[in-house]
């Protein structure tokens, strides 16, 4: 209420005016906190040559030294990967995280290289229920990585221990997940409602196949 008494009377506020002052105790009690967001002087892709490959699915890809050839790299030992891939980013503040594309490790075999990238779809574990919960990426049906070679030791795996007869194990069952959606339609042209461009009316049915692997 703009009301206050002053004076043993009431008196109506009729304007007022805001003054913002600057804390410099707060001010320097925040620089000397921990930095959760720190930014890189410049890009990785800032210098260097780079090849943009896209990916559609998560896997395991494969690359041979005569196609890493064709993309203008002279030596195949001396490629490095970067990238996130498809899966899209956290959009919590929050959550620490670097500004710049991390490195992902190459397995190098006899003539080819080998990575995981990660597709558009992201699957996780419900807590406390069985099954998957997945999330898709909205704004992109691809993911992408950069390719470039350098001097520099390239990021490897690291090492496994051998295993023996006694503590190998066979495994004869796995979880698998199949998904079904095709974000090709929007009733307002905005935001991240989509839906499939079939039309479902009543008394009508659509089989749709879903792969098998085992």
């Amino acid at each position: 209420m703009p009301l206050v008494y002053r004076n043993g009377e009431y008196q109506r506020i009729n304007s007022f005016k805001l003054t913002l002052e600057k804390s410099i105790a707060k001010q320097k009690r925040a620089s000397s906190g921990t930095n959760l967001h720190p930014f890189a002087s410049s890009s990785i892709l800032s210098t260097g040559k780079w090849v943009k490959i896209r990916v559609g699915e998560s896997g395991v890809y494969k690359i041979t030294a005569a196609e890493l050839q064709q993309m203008g790299f002279t030596n195949p030992a001396k490629v490095r990967l970067y990238g996130y891939g498809g899966r899209i980013l956290p959009e919590s503040f929050k959550k620490s995280k670097i500004d710049d594309l991390p490195e992902i490790p190459l397995w190098r075999g006899n003539g080819y290289v080998l990575f995981y990238a990660n597709g558009v779809v992201r699957w996780d574990e419900n807590s406390g229920v069985t099954g998957f919960k997945h999330t898709d990426n909205c704004y992109s049906s691809y993911g992408y990585y950069f390719l470039t070679e350098g001097n520099e030791s390239p990021l490897t795996f690291p090492a496994e221990e051998s295993l023996t007869s006694g503590n190998a194990k066979t495994v004869t069952t796995f979880d698998d997940y199949a998904l079904y959606e095709k974000d090709a339609f929007n009733w307002t042209a905005s935001g991240r409602e989509l839906y499939d461009s079939y039309d479902f009316v009543p008394e009508t049915r659509r089989i749709i196949p879903l792969p098998c692997r085992g």
